[in-house]
C-alpha cells in the first residue's frame, strides 16, 4: 500500500480503487503477507498496470515473493477483477515465520489503512 513505490516501480500506474481479495488472510512475516483462508478478507488497492511495470514488480518482488492471479473486488462496487498479487515464497515463509512487524512498519501500513478509509477490521491487522 505504498503510493511512493508503486509511483516509482510504474510510473503511470492508474489508481482503481480500494479493493478486496475473499478467501486469503494478512500473515505477519516481518512484511506483511497473504495466505489463503477460507471466509477471510484482505483489504487493499487495485492498480492498473502495463506488462512493463509487471516486470518492474517481478524485479523488485522477485527475491522473497511470487506472483500469483486472484480474483479481486472494488470495495465500492464490488465489481470482479482478474488481477495479479503477491505472495512470499515457500522459502521466504518458512524463514521468516514468525518474525514481528517493526513499529515503524506498523504505523506506515496502519496509516495507508487509514487514508483509505479501508473497514475498521482492517486495523487490527496491521
Amino acid at each position: 500500500m505504498d503510493w511512493d513505490q508503486i509511483n516509482h516501480l510504474c510510473p503511470g500506474a492508474k489508481y482503481i480503487g480500494r479493493a478486496y481479495l475473499n478467501n486469503f488472510k494478512v500473515t505477519e512475516r516481518q512484511y506483511a503477507d497473504i495466505d489463503p483462508c477460507l471466509n477471510n478478507t484482505v483489504y487493499g488497492m487495485l492498480w492498473g498496470v502495463t506488462n512493463d511495470h509487471l516486470i518492474s514488480l517481478d524485479k523488485f518482488e522477485s527475491c522473497c515473493y511470487e506472483r500469483i492471479s486472484v480474483e479481486i473486488n472494488l470495495l465500492i462496487s464490488h465489481n470482479e477483477f482478474h488481477s495479479v498479487t503477491y505472495i512470499m515464497s515457500d522459502y521466504w515463509k518458512n524463514h521468516l515465520n514468525g518474525v514481528k512487524y517493526e513499529p515503524a512498519y506498523i504505523e506506515h501500513c496502519f496509516n495507508a489503512s487509514k487514508f483509505l478509509s479501508l473497514p475498521e477490521n482492517v486495523y487490527e491487522l496491521v
